[in-house]
């Protein structure tokens, strides 16, 4: 009774949209569709919804009221509950794993990925690296922008965007730090190509950040960005990193074994959960 729609609609703008002139009830060249229609429309079934879309050209579109939605999803629902009891469920990390269990009860297998190794050539003391931080500015930007205003302004900032493959790897070749602040929803792709690459990474400790089966860092290379410090600490760390690199990458060395052996252990994962529990 709480979902009962309120189906006051723009029918007179509708029947404009029908008769082929373009304007809707607002004036002017107004050609959005309506979204719904009017009462008696909306009483008269799904052939009279379907024959009203068609008279405005939106026929591939959803026209039904929220009741009837509402009430076909909760006609589905228990068959639903039931294809995801008997379903087989993977997940690309550890992290998702127990979220899927955590919110939905599901048991779910790890299927991960692998990073491809054509683009990349390990290089871990590179003469030609500068004074830069990348980091993926669509994840994090506010963060990265945080730490970046108390930092010198001798450190180049390196976003990873408009840039092809190649070019990613190419420019984690030449960088010192990466630095990703994102929220982790799985087993991100670019600190791995960083690892890949010999840059030092530095990972946000919340999602799959979190777990040290999804991101086997050290504890230090994983920051709190909801810390009142986090700015300082992070800026602290990407100086040390960017002052005594060896030490640094040789503290990382056992992440990029684990990023190295990625392809082995895709490949295991899917042998265990859709080859031999068939």
């Amino acid at each position: 009774r709480h979902l009962r729609p309120h189906l006051h609609r723009h029918a007179a703008r509708a029947e404009l949209l029908r008769a082929g002139t373009g304007r809707g009830s607002f004036g002017g060249d107004d050609t959005r569709p309506p979204v719904a229609f009017g009462r008696r429309a909306a009483g008269r079934g799904a052939a009279c919804r379907r024959r009203a879309a068609q008279r405005v050209g939106i026929a591939d579109r959803d026209v039904r009221p929220i009741t009837d939605k509402v009430r076909d999803f909760l006609v589905d629902l228990k068959p639903r509950q039931q294809l995801m009891r008997t379903s087989r469920h993977i997940a690309q990390s550890e992290y998702a794993i127990a979220y899927l269990n955590l919110r939905a009860g599901i048991v779910a297998n790890l299927v991960s990925d692998f990073i491809p190794r054509e683009k990349h050539q390990e290089t871990i003391e590179s003469p030609t690296r500068r004074t830069a931080v990348a980091f993926n500015p669509k994840k994090g930007a506010d963060l990265a922008r945080a730490v970046k205003q108390v930092m010198p302004d001798t450190i180049d900032w390196v976003p990873l965007e408009n840039m092809t493959g190649p070019e990613i790897s190419a420019t984690l070749r030449e960088v010192s730090v990466y630095l990703d602040l994102g929220g982790q929803p799985g087993r991100d792709r670019l600190p791995r190509e960083a690892a890949l690459a010999g840059c030092p990474v530095i990972v946000a400790k919340r999602g799959a950040g979190l777990f040290l089966a999804d991101a086997p860092l050290l504890d230090m290379y994983k920051v709190d960005v909801t810390a009142a410090s986090f700015a300082r600490d992070t800026s602290l760390l990407i100086a040390d990193m960017i002052a005594d690199p060896t030490a640094h990458a040789a503290a990382q060395s056992s992440y990029r074994d684990w990023v190295q052996n990625d392809r082995a252990r895709f490949s295991a994962e899917v042998q265990s959960a859709l080859v031999a529990k068939r």
